[in-house]
């Protein structure tokens, strides 16, 4: 009952964009909003605090004035995180009169504040729609080295698959700002938590792989770490992966903890 209370919310929250209402879905953002804009290229991305999003909802609307914008979202996965938090993860769509503009999975983060929910985090990563490509059997690959290097102990392969650019972005609990840690800072936490995580598994759920272009994919999915059954945590995640000179490698990565 409280998830579909607070996915109503949501919706409605989403909706006033669509209604070109920018004061109202203004006023539905928390003052310590933040958000990370993707789109391809290791460094292809944008941050934006409360202050900056406002204006930018503001400026967009005024751009697309009788264009009849309007945002889609179809939810991938939806928990709460407390009574008070909830984590969306969503495909959207952005178009353009009804011609579609932009694909983009998504992360939100809402959070109830005064009895209103309203919008705390936002990750975007757009992709390219219907690209063909052998790309899962990659990313399949990756995964079944996870579960190598937790059973031996051994990450270098997984250290590999890291471009020299990785850093990757964890959005923790209660707090205001994310932490993020470079490729080096990465290996050392990879290496501690494989070492920890001795008789553990680690599983995937609802996995989405969208192409950006031939050389640069997003991938979004839920994993579990379990030990003899009992779940030790759990993240929704979204990697961009990119190829040069014929390999794959993971240039960025954003994980929330779900719990």
């Amino acid at each position: 009952m409280k998830l579909t209370e607070a996915l109503k919310s949501v919706s409605f929250i989403r909706e006033l964009m669509n209604q070109e209402n920018a004061a109202e879905a203004n006023r539905r953002i928390t003052e310590d909003f933040f958000a990370v804009f993707s789109s391809a290229g290791q460094n292809g991305f944008d941050t934006f605090y409360a202050g900056q999003y406002r204006e930018g909802c503001i400026q967009a609307l005024q751009s697309y004035e009788g264009k009849n914008p309007h945002w889609h979202y179809e939810d991938l996965e939806a928990k709460m995180r407390s009574d008070d938090e909830l984590l969306v993860t969503s495909k959207v769509i952005f178009s353009l009169n009804r011609t579609p503009f932009m694909h983009a999975l998504c992360m939100e983060i809402y959070r109830r504040e005064q009895d209103e929910w309203k919008l705390a985090r936002q990750y975007m990563e757009k992709y390219k729609e219907d690209k063909d490509s052998p790309f899962q059997e990659i990313h399949d690959d990756y995964w079944q080295e996870w579960g190598r290097s937790m059973a031996s102990g051994d990450s270098s392969k997984l250290e590999n698959l890291m471009a020299d650019g990785y850093y990757v972005t964890f959005f923790m609990r209660n707090e205001e700002k994310p932490v993020h840690f470079d490729r080096n800072e990465a290996i050392v936490g990879m290496r501690k938590s494989i070492a920890e995580a001795q008789q553990a598994e680690k599983r995937m759920e609802n996995r989405v792989i969208r192409l950006k272009d031939d050389d640069h994919a997003a991938v979004f999915y839920e994993q579990i770490l379990e030990r003899n059954g009992n779940e030790l945590a759990r993240l929704f995640t979204i990697e961009n992966w990119k190829r040069h000179d014929g390999k794959w490698r993971i240039t960025r990565e954003v994980q929330e903890h779900v719990g």
